[in-house]
Formats: C-alpha cells, sequence, structure tokens
C-alpha cells in the first residue's frame, strides 16, 4: 500500500513539473534556456527582449547624488514566479531605472537576468515602490540608477 501511494505521489509532481515546462508563460520572452558556457551574464537570454527594454548607450547623467532606494522595499514587493518556485529557480536581475523628479520609475532597462521568468516580476517590484530623487546643483533631477533584484526561495 505504501508502495502505491509513492508511486501516485511521484507521477503527481512529475506531471507537475512536465505541466510546468508545457504551459504557455504570460511573460513576453520565450527563452527558457539558463547559464551557457561562454556567458556568465546571461546575454544570451536578453536576445528576445523587446528592443525598447534593452540598454541604451545615451541613458547616463551626471549628478552630485544619485537616486536611493531601500533594496528590502524591492525584495518585499517582489512577487516571485509560480513557474520558478515550481521549478525551484533563483536568480537575479539587473535593471537601469529612470528615477523621476518625483520620485517615481518611469523607463526601465534590463541589463542583466540570469532567467527570464524573473523580468516581468522584478520591473513591477522596481515601479511599485518610491525613490529618493537624485539631486544636481541642489535641485532634484531625473537620473538612471543600476538596481539588482535578487530572486531567492526561502
Amino acid at each position: 500500500m505504501k508502495y502505491l501511494l509513492l508511486m501516485l505521489l511521484f507521477i503527481l509532481i512529475q506531471s507537475i513539473f512536465l505541466y510546468a515546462q508545457t504551459k504557455p508563460d504570460s511573460t513576453k520572452i520565450k527563452d527558457s534556456s539558463f547559464n551557457q558556457k561562454g556567458d556568465p551574464n546571461n546575454q544570451h537570454l536578453l536576445n528576445n527582449i523587446p528592443d525598447s527594454l534593452k540598454l541604451q548607450g545615451d541613458e547616463y547623467s551626471i549628478v552630485d547624488e544619485e537616486p536611493m532606494v531601500d533594496l528590502d522595499d524591492i525584495a518585499k514587493a517582489v512577487k516571485y514566479p509560480d513557474k520558478a518556485k515550481m521549478v525551484d529557480c533563483e536568480g537575479r536581475v539587473k535593471l537601469r531605472v529612470l528615477v523621476s523628479r518625483f520620485g517615481y520609475v518611469t523607463k526601465v532597462r534590463i541589463m542583466e537576468c540570469d532567467c527570464p521568468m524573473f523580468i516581468e516580476s522584478a520591473i513591477n517590484a522596481v515601479k511599485s515602490v518610491k525613490f529618493v530623487p537624485a539631486t544636481k546643483d541642489g535641485k532634484v533631477t531625473e537620473c538612471w540608477v543600476c538596481v539588482p533584484v535578487d530572486f531567492k526561495l526561502k
């Protein structure tokens, strides 16, 4: 009897895993590969990202104080993707965000990602928190800043 229950449990877990692999993903990025040899920053994962989210060369500005945010606030805002939980996937997404004079994220660019499943959640988390805006010559100004978003299973 115990053997039969163990076999049923094994089949159920295997079915869930296969379903997670074949279930259509709601994100726009369809590359499910992970770290490839010779690509330590996983740049191959950025191939399917729309150009509007890719890092541009003219997104730098000189300021006295860069925008600031508490990374714990971003960590609290992160919604871990269900698909990533099912396959025990962890990783990091590095974003470059434009913080407005009012402290809100107005544009996002993806610098690096360990797994495309995390991109949408990382963007939503960063957009949901308020930053302390950058200053230049004593006045608040918009500015680009890099933000890492970590995804760790507890």
